[in-house]
């Protein structure tokens, strides 16, 4: 009697386990986003790119006031690497601002062109025009949107990465807020962002780190190339920082990121070439710039 209850309890398990795997598998065929969404999570462990510690030696670094090498020739200043949330408002600080082909979008002035890359190659690669719902809020519109909707769904005044021009809301025709992942073009600016220069800055299972649940509608610019970087270490902004340690100086493929405190002499790479640098909000440079001497520092 034991054998043949047994018996029966297996023949129920298996049944029940093959009902749950076949509307499992029917859901997610219906279900795209679904679908894109567990593909992701599965290879990006997978996922690939150079980003190590280097170890420079003094005679391979030259010391210059920060406002000295700011000013040099051929340096690019930007916004584009600052960390904005509830530990790091935006404060009094003022932001480089630029409309968007006379759209009446102001974006920041770091954004606009990689931007307009980026939406041309949605719109060649998928068919869906890319449009956007929100770029820019000054404190007063933020103090608005918050009041209506509230910190559920709203970041706080002063904490919100619209202000600084950097963050997008985007959408296509029918596809807004969570429903914009069913969209191929979603899924391309997800996989493909990083190209232009954009992720995806409140990404999946990353809340106890941003403090914002998932949005993949909600782009940000970091800029070339530390938006790669962050796609392929499957990392948020703030997982960034707690790996680029102030003072040290890191390899990713053909580049050199150093991060150094804005009040203090700098220590810059001989030969860094095409320079962009850009405060963190942290009292802090992130200095980036081709080092073509970084595979023999290493």
């Amino acid at each position: 009697m034991i054998k043949k209850k047994t018996g029966m309890g297996k023949r129920i398990f298996f049944c029940v386990l093959a009902a749950v795997l076949v509307v499992g598998t029917g859901i997610l065929l219906v279900r795209t986003d679904w679908r894109f969404t567990l593909v992701q999570q599965i290879s990006a462990p997978f996922r690939q790119i150079e980003f190590q510690k280097l170890s420079l030696s003094p005679e391979s670094l030259e010391s210059v006031q920060a406002e000295e090498f700011l000013n040099r020739e051929g340096i690019r200043k930007d916004d584009s690497l600052v960390l904005i949330n509830s530990a790091h408002p935006v404060g009094d600080s003022r932001y480089s601002l630029e409309e968007y082909k006379d759209s009446g979008l102001l974006m920041n002035s770091c954004a606009v062109e990689d931007y307009a890359q980026l939406s041309a190659a949605v719109l060649e690669n998928t068919g869906e025009r890319l449009y956007v719902n929100n770029s820019y809020r000054s404190r007063e519109e933020q103090v608005e949107v918050f009041e209506q909707e509230g910190s559920d769904v709203s970041a706080k005044p002063g904490e919100s990465e619209h202000e600084t021009g950097l963050a997008m809301d985007v959408y296509v025709y029918g596809l807004a807020g969570p429903g914009f992942l069913k969209s191929k073009a979603a899924q391309l600016i997800a996989t493909e962002g990083w190209k232009y220069g954009f992720v995806i800055r409140y990404p999946q299972f990353k809340t106890s780190k941003t403090g914002i649940s998932y949005e993949p509608w909600h782009i940000r610019y970091v800029g070339k190339p530390h938006a790669k970087i962050l796609y392929y270490k499957n990392w948020c902004l703030e997982e960034y920082y707690e790996h680029l340690e102030v003072g040290g100086y890191y390899q990713s493929e053909n580049y050199l990121i150093t991060r150094q405190p804005e009040d203090t002499t700098l220590k810059i790479p001989l030969g860094l070439t095409e320079v962009t640098v850009s405060k963190d909000n942290m009292g802090n440079l992130v200095i980036t710039g081709v080092y073509e001497q970084a595979e023999m520092d290493e």
